[in-house]
């Protein structure tokens, strides 16, 4: 997904306006989140901290899916609850230095290679739509 169809569901779904009001939910600053829409890269991170707050699905947040709030996943506690604690652990160490975000993904990726190929064909996968979409428009 693009971050501007991320953008567009979080202004739909939440008091949150401007890239400085999303800056101070996440902990980071305006310029860096301007940087992140020009490179179209939307941290997941950002969106779970989103979710937290104003009770919504990180899936519906970064995708579009249908589940919208946290309420209509499954077991949703349980299944976050350790998620839960390395992004607040993450979110806590980014603030003091935004270049552990990078840090971190690059390390989750050596110790999970299993994610990383499936984040590769997530990626592979969203790429060939969205190049069938651009072609359909031309």
């Amino acid at each position: 997904m693009s971050f501007e169809q991320i953008w567009g569901r979080i202004k739909e779904r939440t008091d949150i306006r401007t890239f400085s009001e999303l800056a101070d939910l996440v902990g980071t600053t305006g310029p860096y989140i301007s940087r992140k829409k020009k490179e179209n890269d939307f941290p997941v991170i950002w969106a779970y901290e989103i979710a937290q707050k104003y009770k919504l699905s990180t899936d519906w947040i970064m995708t579009g899916g249908e589940k919208r709030s946290s309420g209509d996943l499954k077991n949703h506690g349980q299944r976050l609850e350790i998620t839960g604690k390395i992004e607040e652990w993450l979110m806590e160490e980014i603030r003091k230095n935004p270049k552990r975000k990078d840090w971190f993904e690059v390390e989750f990726d050596k110790a999970f290679e299993e994610f990383k190929k499936w984040k590769e064909e997530k990626e592979e996968s969203a790429a060939a739509a969205a190049y069938s979409s651009n072609r359909k428009v031309a």
